[in-house]
């Protein structure tokens, strides 16, 4: 088994084996989290936007 310390980049601090994986599950719920975010706000846009386009189309709005 591989008891060797890791830095952390970024910072002073070293970590034991055990923890990288708390390090790995920490960092992947802050980019799914941050995904999410990206996703919803994605598909808002595109929503909002199709909306848009069709009460346009209802109102006889021309551009």
């Amino acid at each position: 088994m591989d008891h060797r310390r890791i830095q952390v980049p970024g910072t002073t601090e070293a970590l034991e084996p055990y923890a990288r994986v708390r390090l790995a599950v920490h960092v992947d719920a802050r980019i799914q989290a941050h995904l999410g975010a990206v996703v919803r706000s994605t598909a808002e846009e595109a929503l909002n936007g199709l909306l848009a386009a069709e009460a346009d189309h209802l109102c006889g709005a021309r551009k």
